[in-house]
This record gives C-alpha cells, sequence and structure tokens, in this order.
C-alpha cells in the first residue's frame, strides 16, 4: 500500500471522476493506442471532467485540485494508458508556467488550458546538445525573445496546441524557456 492508498485522495470527486473515464474510455483502449496514437476522444474525455483544469486557479476558470490528488490521477492514467498519462502529465507545465510569468497575456492562456480548449506540452529535450549543436536559438527582442530553429521532438505532435518550448541565447550562454 502507498501513501497515496492510505489518504481520502482516491474518493475526491475528482478523483472519482477520473477514475471513471478511466475505465470507461481510456483503459479499453490503451493497447491500441500504444501502437498508433492518443485518440482526441481521450482528451475530450478528460476535458468533459475538468481534469485539464486541475492545476488552474478557479478564477482563470480551473478547477483545481490538491497536489496530491492530481498526482494520484496521473499514477491512475499511466497505469491505464502511459501514452495519455504522457500528454496528461505535460499540460501542467505551461500552466506553471504561466501562472509564474504573470502576464496579461500569459494568464490569458489559462482559460483555455483550463478546459482542454488548448493543450500543453514541452519541447526541450533538443537544448541536452548544446554547446556543440543548438537546433533552436533565442535572440533577445524588446519584450522577451524571438527562436528560430527546429524542434525536432515533441510529445503530443498533432494533439498540442500550446507547446511549452527551449531554446538556446548563445549571445548570453544560457537555455530560455
Amino acid at each position: 500500500m502507498t501513501m497515496l492508498d492510505e489518504r481520502p485522495v482516491r474518493r475526491h470527486p475528482a478523483y472519482l471522476e477520473l477514475a471513471r473515464v478511466v475505465e470507461e474510455v481510456i483503459a479499453p483502449a490503451a493497447v491500441e493506442v500504444d501502437v498508433t496514437e492518443v485518440p482526441d476522444s481521450h482528451l475530450r474525455a478528460l476535458g468533459e471532467i475538468g481534469f485539464w483544469g486541475w492545476s488552474v486557479p478557479a478564477e482563470h476558470g480551473g478547477s483545481p485540485v490538491r497536489p496530491e490528488v492530481q498526482a494520484a490521477g496521473l499514477e491512475l492514467l499511466f497505469g491505464a494508458c502511459p501514452s495519455t498519462g504522457l500528454i496528461a502529465a505535460q499540460h501542467f507545465g505551461p500552466v506553471g508556467l504561466a501562472l509564474r510569468g504573470g502576464t496579461p497575456e500569459l494568464l490569458g492562456l489559462l482559460p483555455g488550458l483550463a478546459t482542454g480548449e488548448r493543450i500543453g506540452a514541452g519541447a526541450f529535450g533538443h537544448v541536452r546538445s548544446w554547446p556543440q549543436r543548438s537546433s533552436v536559438r533565442a535572440t533577445r527582442v524588446p519584450g522577451g525573445y524571438r527562436f528560430d530553429g527546429r524542434i525536432p521532438f515533441l510529445s503530443g505532435w498533432g494533439l498540442v496546441t500550446l507547446p511549452w518550448t527551449g531554446a538556446v541565447d548563445e549571445d548570453h550562454r544560457e537555455i530560455v524557456f
């Protein structure tokens, strides 16, 4: 028994709704998804129960849950369908960046992230090859950075509408997101 099993998180209403969706929609398709791709129906089903808003504050359209409920939900998703679990887990990264950034433009992304109208993911594995090689470069411009180059891999390609990516600012020898 894990610590999560000892807590009431598995009785939380949001977790129970997720468990129903996993049982009825996600788990039955897991073998097929493993050899093909995550279907849009999985993302829609998660959106219908408010899953995408689990890390978005209510004032930005979210349906926030405690971190331990979120962790248990991701554990359930990864156990049933690792491919769907990966898309789901990556979604929370851009949410956190928007909240930490706090600008009106970034906060304006949150309602769409909360409903699943926008699906976030990360693309930054390519920065590991720096300084030997840089496939995406960042150049400082007024108000931020301009990214130029080619992102070789993005989990959820075709499903993701808000990629969170990294690039190398070679002039300042740093990696930026």
